[in-house]
């Protein structure tokens, strides 16, 4: 892999989402993500 295709995917900043709405389609798949991203 050279440093160009490395810096293209480095630049996207992954946050966890915040408060109680879902992003996957439970909480027992929403917890392991959040914990994921942060």
């Amino acid at each position: 892999m050279t440093d160009n295709n490395f810096k293209k995917f480095r630049d996207v900043e992954i946050r966890a989402a915040r408060g109680n709405k879902l992003t996957a389609k439970s909480w027992l798949t929403e917890a392991p993500l959040r914990m994921l991203m942060n």
